[in-house]
């Protein structure tokens, strides 16, 4: 390659990296000042993601709940990005309880990777409710209980919350996780989920303002 053509190409990448960078860190900066101004509303501590701390993160009491939620990027599948919101009961359901649904799209198509698993012979608590059972993946300690702490009202409120989403819903005895698809980089947003994960929790554990409950 002729030295003047080498230098040229030299160039233009160097360019290119420069405005990546560039990119990047405007991104970034907008994103913490969105999770910033949620966090204030909300009254949560922001910690900011920085060169150092790679994911966005904020935590702590919202809506009768404690929260932790989090911007970050998965460590397998190829680094895909996701935000989490987890809500702590302030009480031990006592069921052994742990139901998990899972969405994503591939191809433009939507996959319940639970219904795959149960094809395959994974062990599940039935409820009875087909539109519910084809998404959640439900363990504990006895299956009555579990069954009448599935209510109908509150399978609803789950499949519709998993059907928001692109990820994930699970319960366990101590709290409520959802993870959805991309890390949300609005203000508002950010509240939103907040408000509906705590709206979930409240339903879940028969705790908080009947605002709350009357709002979902």
């Amino acid at each position: 390659m002729p030295p003047f053509l080498l230098a040229t190409v030299l160039t233009l990448a160097s360019i290119a990296i420069a405005f990546g960078v560039v990119r990047g860190a405007n991104l970034v900066r907008r994103t913490n000042q969105a999770w910033q101004g949620a966090a204030d509303a909300l009254g949560l501590a922001f910690q900011p993601k920085t060169s150092v701390l790679r994911y966005y993160s904020m935590q702590g009491d919202a809506y009768n709940f404690r929260f932790q939620i989090d911007g970050y990027r998965s460590t397998r599948e190829e680094g895909r990005p996701y935000t989490r919101f987890k809500a702590s009961f302030p009480q031990s359901l006592g069921l052994s309880l742990k139901a998990t649904g899972i969405r994503f799209q591939c191809m433009g198509q939507h996959i319940h990777p639970v219904s795959i698993a149960k094809s395959f012979g994974a062990r599940t608590i039935n409820t009875g409710d087909p539109a519910f059972d084809q998404l959640f993946l439900i363990k504990g300690a006895d299956e009555e209980l579990v069954r009448n702490f599935l209510t109908p009202v509150r399978r609803a409120h789950l499949r519709a919350s998993l059907q928001a989403t692109t990820a994930m819903v699970e319960i366990t005895d101590d709290q409520v996780t959802c993870s959805t698809g991309g890390i949300l980089r609005d203000t508002e947003s950010l509240i939103d989920h907040t408000r509906q994960i705590a709206t979930l929790a409240a339903l879940l554990t028969d705790f908080g303002t009947d605002e709350q409950k009357a709002s979902y």
